[in-house]
């Protein structure tokens, strides 16, 4: 049963209450006891959905497992908190704060999550299904074994981090950074990464069956073993990419820029070539 929000007590303010109070973050008279009470309840009784934690600092607290499904937090401080096996489906996480935060073996999946930011996220075994993470910043973030099937990752910064074991499949993803990033193991197929940068990064052994990779930036990225069965490269730079031992099959390059690549041991009899630069002359 969703709780109804109430007013925040200050009569000279448009916000809601939040939850366990009657004001809102701003004018909450105790933050540190109402932390501990926080944690206290969590650690015996879900959050009543619809509860509202909208501004709330919860940094640096350990409240793993916290049962918080279908509520806001909007705007929330998560630094250098442990929310391992969370169960956050259906939330609000719209530019909350998550730096050095442990999501792992957590389900996030269904939230609007637009413009979550931090560095160095652990969310290793954790369920982004149907979540929208559009703008994110996410650099150096650990995704392990994570479940990102139908997520919306829009224009995301993922750099420099580990996507391995992953589910992506059907995860639209155009322009998201993936520089320098580890792909390997990964199940890409039907996704849509158009204008993704890719540059350096390692996605081998990895599916990416009737993937939209258009205009991608793959300079030096390595597709080594991969699964590229009718992937779209239309326009993309792979120079110096390592696309050896992959299966090219019906796989369209055209207009690509695959100067300086290595295709050797591919299957890419049946690939579509139209218009593609192997060398500065063509």
């Amino acid at each position: 049963m969703e709780v109804v929000l109430k007013p925040c007590s200050n009569k000279q303010c448009r916000q809601h209450a939040i939850w366990g109070a009657d004001t809102c973050w701003q004018h909450l008279a105790d933050p540190a006891g109402w932390r501990k009470k926080l944690v206290a309840f969590a650690d015996r009784e879900s959050i009543p959905q619809g509860s509202n934690f909208t501004e709330c600092d919860l940094s640096n607290i350990y409240i793993e497992r916290l049962d918080a499904q279908k509520c806001d937090f909007t705007g929330v401080n998560f630094d250098n908190t442990i929310l391992r096996s969370s169960k956050l489906k259906g939330s609000i996480l719209r530019r909350c704060s998550a730096n050095n935060t442990d999501l792992s073996d957590s389900n996030l999946s269904e939230t609007t999550s637009t413009g979550f930011s931090g560095i160095r996220i652990i969310a290793t075994n954790t369920n982004f299904n149907n979540s929208c993470f559009k703008f994110a910043s996410l650099p150096e973030a650990n995704l392990d074994r994570s479940i990102l099937t139908g997520s919306d990752w829009e224009r995301s910064d993922l750099s420099y981090s580990i996507l391995t074991n992953t589910q992506c499949i059907d995860w639209f993803a155009p322009f998201i950074n993936l520089n320098n990033s580890n792909l390997t193991a990964s199940d890409f197929r039907f996704a849509v990464m158009g204008g993704a940068n890719l540059t350096d990064a390692v996605a081998s052994d990895s599916n990416f069956q009737r993937a939209n990779l258009c205009g991608i930036k793959g300079r030096k990225s390595s597709f080594s073993g991969s699964d590229l069965y009718y992937v779209r490269f239309n326009a993309a730079n792979l120079d110096l990419a390592n696309l050896s031992n992959s299966k090219i099959t019906r796989t369209i390059f055209r207009t690509a820029s695959l100067i300086g690549a290595n295709l050797t041991g591919s299957t890419k009899e049946t690939a579509i070539w139209d218009r593609t630069r192997f060398s500065l002359t063509d």
